[in-house]
């Protein structure tokens, strides 16, 4: 007998209908990383009869299998029922995925999806990958102008990826048979210095702020390249070259970075991390 504070006894049919259905799921992602595909799909399909209170994320794994499949317009439609999802992360990933879908499809609205989506989320991760995607569409559709200015950010936003180095070569190449692809401005170089500095690798950031460090540049640009040489001595251990760096910044007014009297403060704190290291090492510059 069951009272009014007593769990009901769980029906024999629904639960092992449940059960199924997780392990369903659970065997779909196993079948993604696997590469069995066909039955993985599978398995989605029976785990969406059985938990239909996480369809959204059921169409979202299914959208990534369809793009794994080779078929982007299909994992567009999925991807695009999963933006209805009432959580942020799967709309947020659900976006994602319909935006490169259709950009490899070709689909015509896969420039409005990118656009909105790096409109409402700037800094979404893995957006070179989107970019990449975009310049590959445009040299498909012989649409040069188009794709050297995706390539152009790739290289800016993305230096020291795959993607970048791609971009750099396919520019190269356009370059070569006769479309106008200027190189980089100096703010543009200054740019992309900064994000080689957040992603590495630090050998390849060092050689391209010693080259800005030699250039003609406005003043501003100036003080940019110093500090970024700065925080590679900091970086190394060499805290009077940190200091030194940092005091040559000041020199300059700075539209991007930190303020003068920030700099006053970075700069005195490595001239005293100095004084307290070892003379030898810290007075290598």
């Amino acid at each position: 007998m069951c009272g009014p504070l007593e769990p009901a006894a769980p029906s024999p049919r629904i639960e092992p209908a449940r059960e199924r259905a997780v392990e369903a799921y659970r065997e779909a992602c196993e079948g993604i990383t696997s590469l069995a595909y066909d039955r993985a799909r599978l398995k989605l399909d029976l785990a969406l009869r059985g938990l239909p209170a996480i369809r959204d994320r059921i169409a979202l794994e299914t959208g990534r299998l369809e793009l794994l499949r080779r078929n982007p317009l299909t994992a567009a439609e999925f991807f695009a029922e999963a933006e209805a999802s009432p959580h942020e992360s799967v709309r947020v990933r659900a976006s994602y995925g319909r935006a490169f879908a259709l950009l490899r499809a070709d689909d015509p609205a896969g420039q409005e999806a990118l656009e909105q989506l790096l409109e409402a989320y700037p800094e979404i991760p893995d957006r070179n990958q989107l970019l990449l995607e975009h310049a590959k569409r445009m040299l498909r559709q012989r649409r040069y102008e188009d794709a050297l200015g995706s390539m152009r950010r790739l290289r800016i936003e993305a230096p020291g990826s795959d993607a970048a180095r791609w971009a750099e070569l396919e520019t190269q190449r356009l370059r070569s048979v006769g479309y106008e692809a200027p190189s980089l401005t100096d703010e543009e170089r200054v740019r992309a210095a900064m994000n080689l500095m957040n992603v590495g690798p630090l050998d390849k950031a060092r050689s391209e702020v010693e080259e800005l460090l030699e250039l003609p540049m406005p003043g501003e640009l100036h003080a940019d390249a110093h500090y970024l040489a700065s925080k590679i001595a900091r970086f190394e251990g060499r805290w009077l070259a940190s200091a030194t760096y940092l005091r040559t910044a000041q020199l300059f007014s700075s539209a991007t970075l930190l303020s003068s009297q920030t700099i006053e403060v970075r700069a005195n704190d490595m001239a005293r991390t100095a004084g307290a290291r070892s003379p030898v090492r810290a007075e290598q510059t």
